[in-house]
Formats: C-alpha cells, structure tokens, sequence
C-alpha cells in the first residue's frame, strides 16, 4: 500500500457534490475489474436514472447480487452544492503538531494531499 493510500485510510470522505469522489475506488472489486469507466465520480454515475455504468461483461451471479445490493444502498444518496471532503484525518506532523479535518474545519482532499506533498 502507497503512502496516498496510507493516507486516505485514515479519514472517511463526506460526500456532497460527489465531484471529487471516485465511485469505484475500493470499494467493490469485483465490479471494478469489468465496469468500464474505472475512475468516474460519484456524480457522473449517478447523473442519469438507469445509473451511468457500462460492463465490460454481463453480470451474472455474485457479481450481479452485488450490483443489486450496490444500486439498492444508493437509493437515499443526494447530492447538493459544494466540495467533497476527507473527514475524521488525524494526523501526528513533527513531534507535537497535530491537523484535524473534520466539520466546520474541513479541507478538500486535493489541498490537504498538496499540503503533505502526496
């Protein structure tokens, strides 16, 4: 695992436009390795009603159960205005100074990345 990865595990993303959010990244990898669009946002999936996914393969099986289970927990999902943002990093920098991105304080991701060099 990368440092960006190392990184990333650490906070939770909260979702509101869902622009800057990877719809695909770790999280079903079985659908990963045949959707088309590997690296689309969360907005641009959900942009249109049936979902904008394409398969490089039919879905059969498991992987049909999990784009059943997929499409059914995204039901309540809305997307409003505004930035997505990396919530919950904890980060020890030195020996005492400690950054915190989480509420009224958050940052983008891509700022907080640029701001550790990653």
């Amino acid at each position: 695992m990368g440092v960006k990865d190392q990184f990333l595990n650490l906070g939770r993303f909260k979702l509101v436009s869902g622009n800057q959010i990877r719809f695909w990244e770790d999280q079903f990898p079985n659908l990963f390795n045949i959707v088309r669009r590997k690296h689309a946002t969360v907005a641009e999936v959900l942009s249109s009603n049936p979902l904008n996914v394409s398969f490089r393969r039919a879905l059969v099986g498991d992987k049909l159960t999990e784009w059943y289970c997929l499409v059914a927990s995204l039901v309540h999902i809305n997307l409003n205005e505004g930035m997505d943002c990396l919530c919950g990093i904890y980060i020890k920098v030195g020996h005492s100074q400690l950054i915190q991105c989480i509420g009224t304080k958050s940052i983008t991701v891509s700022k907080l990345l640029k701001k550790f060099g990653i």
